[in-house]
């Protein structure tokens, strides 16, 4: 058992080794974005409020090597341009997703 010195607030325990921490698997990268196009389905209640159910879509970058997403813009009515049909498209489960996931061929 831990002895207290009360005047110092000192506890002398024995002494444990501090454990190594893993490395995330996709952190040891320089991220490299490529434009592409998020969507996602609008739920029909969305916090406590009735909304109308429709697909949102997105413009944003994501890495090419683990899928995390870089920044992303929403396309209101009539931002969609034919500049971005030939864009990789990517759904989401929502829009506070960080990472998609990527098929490799």
């Amino acid at each position: 058992m831990a002895d207290k010195d009360i005047m110092f607030g000192e506890i002398n325990a024995p002494h444990k080794k501090m454990k190594k921490k893993k490395k995330a698997i996709r952190s040891d990268h320089k991220h490299v974005y490529e434009p592409c196009i998020f969507y996602w389905t609008h739920p029909e209640n969305w916090g406590g409020f009735p909304c109308k159910k429709r697909t949102i879509y997105s413009i944003g970058s994501y890495c090419t090597i683990c899928g995390k997403i870089g920044d992303s813009h929403i396309l209101w009515n009539g931002e969609w341009t034919d500049d971005f049909d030939g864009l990789p498209q990517f759904e989401l489960n929502d829009f506070l997703d960080k990472f998609v996931t990527i098929i490799k061929e």
